[in-house]
């Protein structure tokens, strides 16, 4: 029925556009943009639960890809940081 207001749909359009928009935070263009498959995998990785990384992996990856012009490590490798007891 075209132009019906009650259209029924096997497709569950809206839980996945409020997903998208509400909980991935796409603008609406690229929500449109993207395909059913690419939709359902961006859920897929969401419900997944993983395990934080633990100290050994943080510190690979900050010594892989450094924040330059920054001082994030206060605390830790930062010479001018005084420790207070």
């Amino acid at each position: 029925m075209v132009g019906s207001a009650k259209q029924s749909s096997v497709f569950p359009w809206d839980i996945l556009m409020s997903l998208a928009l509400r909980q991935f935070g796409w603008p609406p263009a690229e929500v449109w943009q993207v395909t059913p498959r690419e939709l359902f995998m961006a859920v897929d990785a969401l419900s997944r639960s993983r395990a934080a990384p633990n100290r050994q992996q943080v510190d690979a990856l900050m010594s892989r890809f450094p924040d330059q012009g920054t001082d994030v490590n206060i605390g830790r490798s930062n010479k001018n940081f005084k420790e207070t007891t």
